[in-house]
């Protein structure tokens, strides 16, 4: 009896050498991965759910903004620069305000963002809930939520509450 095991994330090779934010922008565009301390992470592609949820809340902050021109809204695959030259995330969505709008780089946002949505999948619970919550605590994002893909609940951090 053969059982179904949801992949994990994987380096992408073995290679000890650091590969920098640069190098890591110039990998195909079909490469779903990040950047982690210098080590590209693959990732298996999204469930079907997991895009529905996405689309549905891109559409309605994409629909907020075009009522209130207050920033823009990202969605994958967009990278995101965290501080240093080896570390980037591939948000879900982002967005940035316009008064922030000289974070928006040609192929890329620069860190900190306004705010960063996740969907979160099975395999990358300890992922989005600890890793990237540090990461853009540290890195002073205002807003960053959480949304269940098996659940369809949203936890929220803000910058008020410190906490998911």
């Amino acid at each position: 009896m053969m059982v179904d095991q949801a992949p994990t994330a994987q380096p992408a090779s073995t290679d000890t050498r650091k590969m920098t934010f640069d190098e890591f922008l110039h990998l195909p565009d079909d490469l779903y991965a990040e950047l982690v301390d210098g080590d590209v992470i693959e990732f298996v592609p999204p469930s079907i759910k997991h895009n529905d949820i996405a689309a549905f809340l891109f559409y309605l902050l994409l629909t907020y903004v075009g009522y209130r021109p207050v920033g823009r809204v990202f969605h994958a695959p967009i990278a995101l620069k965290l501080p240093g030259e080896i570390h980037g995330r591939e948000p879900d969505l982002l967005f940035v305000a316009e008064v922030h709008s000289e974070q928006i780089k040609n192929n890329y946002i620069e860190s900190p963002v306004d705010a960063v949505f996740e969907i979160v999948s099975p395999e990358s619970i300890e992922r989005d809930r600890n890793d990237k919550f540090n990461e853009y605590q540290a890195t002073q994002i205002p807003e960053y939520w959480l949304i269940s893909s098996s659940t369809a609940r949203a936890l929220i951090s803000s910058k008020h509450s410190g906490e998911i």
